[in-house]
Order: C-alpha cells, then structure tokens, then sequence
C-alpha cells in the first residue's frame, strides 16, 4: 500500500456547504447520570488521563463524556457538574481540564468553546462566534491554548486562546483562503474532528477533499498526505490527524469502505522529515458505516509514545475505543458495550 505525498499543496476553499448541516438545536439529552462504563483492560493501558464521548441508544439512551484514569484504574462520567448539552471533549496534556463544545442554551441555539475542570467545576467560555462556526477544540502540547477551527464565508480561520483567560476573544492563528475554482473545504465544522498542533508549533489537519494537510501557522504548506487508490467499488477516507508526545511523527486513521458497508481501519504513521508511511495492522469490521454528531473516527497518542487510542466501527452497531502498539502493531479493544458509539477520544501528556 502506498500513500501518496505532495509537497507544498493547499486545503481550502468554499465553506458555505459545510456549514449547511449545522443542526438546528441541541441533539436529543438524558440528564439522568450516565451509567458506569463497562471493565476495562487496566493492565493493557498506558499512565495517564483519556477522555471521550459516549452516545447511547439503548436503554437508557444518553451521551456523556468519560475519563479513563489509567493510572488510578477507574473510569467515570466527565463534567458532571456542567448543566451543558457537551460535544467535542478534549482532555489538556496536564489530564485535570477538558475544552468541548457546549450548548449555550440562549437564543442562539449554538455550540460554543468552553473549558472547565474534568468534574464540570471552574466553567468558562473562551470562544463565541456566529451558530456553530467553530469546531472542535483541541490544545497545544505545552496547556497553555486552546486551538482550534472557524467556519466563514469563503475560507476558515484557526484560533488560539489562552485557557486561562476570561476573555471570549481568541487570536487568529491562520486563515485558511478559498480558491477561485472552489476547491474542498478544511475539515473544520462541528461533525470533523479538531486539528493538532505539535510540539515544534506545526499544524495537522484534515482536509474534506480527502487528504491530510501539514503546515507552519504563518507558512507554506509542508506536505499533503492522500490515500491510495483502491480497486472499482472500493474506498478509502482518512480521518483524525494527531502528533506524537514528540512532535516528530503524525498518525491518522484511514477507512475502509466497499459501497457502503465499512471493511475496517488502518492506522497510517509518517514521519514528515523522514520516509515513507508505516501502515498498522487493519482493525477489521463489517455493516454499514456508522455515523456520530462528529464521526466515529478519532485518535490521539498514548502519553509514552508508544502507541495510540482510537476509535472506529466495530461491528454491526457499535463504535469503541481501541489502542494500539507501535512497535508490535498489536491491537486491543478497550470499550466493549453493545449499542453505543465511542467518539471523539483525547489523551493527556
């Protein structure tokens, strides 16, 4: 399998269609407490704090975020004490914050930036703009700002606010300017994932016309990651871009589709500076492909470096969290329950 690589390309374009599917009000809640989370492998789980986002259709039906504290070996309900419809979380690299889009429950029926402690406690909003233009935030490797992407007319901006500010007023970052030909838009509404930034400042980001992007906030585009072509019937989008603790490799997750029945997931790691893509060992599924508010692909690094969680279909009507070895390639699930679907998972430093 071979992954295509251009140099020096752009992501941009028209955003008005990817502001089209903003939905109309807050999706359906349960204010009852959440359930536990089912066991989990303790013993497979790297130190550290991850967060993501639960949605259930059973009964109970509810969503929630969850923190996994692999190194106490518990799990509960994140942001109890927040009153918010929550989306998006993203746990700091310090593992005691998480930053998620909250329902503002005013007469703009939006989703907002909000940060606020793992309990819900000490609850701020630092981004407000136009319904639902920003997308999902994510931090930079230090905890110092929150990042993350605006959707306008025409083009995107990214942002950065300080998270310990009051102000609602980030700075922008970058914008990201529409072509005359009115080429795909950057993966930057609610329903695509957050970008990343590493630890040498570089930001990664998906693009909707199928590709990964890598770039200086202030420069050119560095390199242009899109998926192999794959025989009639068949194929492939990339998703959730994420640097390494280190900043020296990127990570992503490539689907795998036949029509509309999903095949499975790859995990695709590349050293920008340095070779071709190491491609892991392929999650297998089967079904129609799910869909969440904001898709069932996610990934972050492990808080070593020595794998990443993820998450991606599995089976007929799930989506769970899995984690894998970079040096082994060895997968292993880490959630389990029937009838939910894991979302948007984020790892502490």
């Amino acid at each position: 399998m071979r992954y295509i690589v251009v140099v020096a390309a752009a992501c941009i374009g028209i955003l008005a269609a990817c502001n089209s599917d903003s939905p109309a009000g807050p999706p359906a809640y349960q204010p009852l407490p959440p359930p536990p989370l089912e066991a989990l492998p303790f013993d497979q789980l790297a130190s550290g704090t991850f967060v993501f986002m639960r949605e259930a259709s059973g009964s109970p039906s509810y969503s929630a975020a969850y923190v996994i504290d692999g190194s106490g070996g518990r799990s509960f309900p994140a942001l109890e004490t927040s009153a918010r419809i929550i989306d998006a979380p993203s746990v700091a690299p310090d593992g005691r914050r998480i930053a998620f889009l909250g329902y503002t429950g005013d007469a703009t029926a939006a989703y907002d930036v909000y940060v606020a402690n793992l309990d819900g406690s000490n609850e701020r909003r630092v981004a407000t703009f136009d319904f639902n233009a920003e997308g999902p935030p994510s931090w930079t490797p230090d905890g110092n700002q929150i990042a993350f992407v605006v959707a306008a007319a025409g083009h995107a901006l990214i942002y950065q606010q300080s998270s310990a500010s009051s102000s609602t007023d980030p700075v922008l970052v970058r914008r990201l300017t529409g072509t005359p030909g009115g080429s795909p838009c950057p993966f930057m509404h609610r329903s695509n994932g957050p970008i990343s930034i590493s630890a040498q400042g570089v930001i990664a980001l998906n693009c909707i016309g199928n590709e990964i992007d890598v770039m200086q906030a202030q420069g050119p585009v560095i390199a242009t990651y899109i998926p192999p072509a794959r025989p009639a019937g068949h194929m492939s989008v990339v998703h959730a871009p994420a640097w390494s603790p280190d900043g020296e490799r990127l990570a992503f997750l490539e689907e795998i589709r036949e029509g509309n029945t999903f095949v499975g997931t790859s995990i695709i790691v590349v050293e920008p500076s340095n070779g071709p893509p190491t491609v892991l060992p392929t999650v297998p599924s089967s079904g129609v492909v799910q869909q969440t508010n904001f898709g069932p692909f996610s990934l972050c690094w492990l808080p070593d470096g020595s794998g990443m969680m993820f998450t991606a279909p599995d089976g007929l009507t799930a989506t769970h969290v899995f984690i894998v070895a970079v040096e082994s390639g060895v997968v292993t699930r880490v959630t389990s329950a029937p009838d939910v679907l894991d979302h948007s998972v984020s790892c502490s430093r």
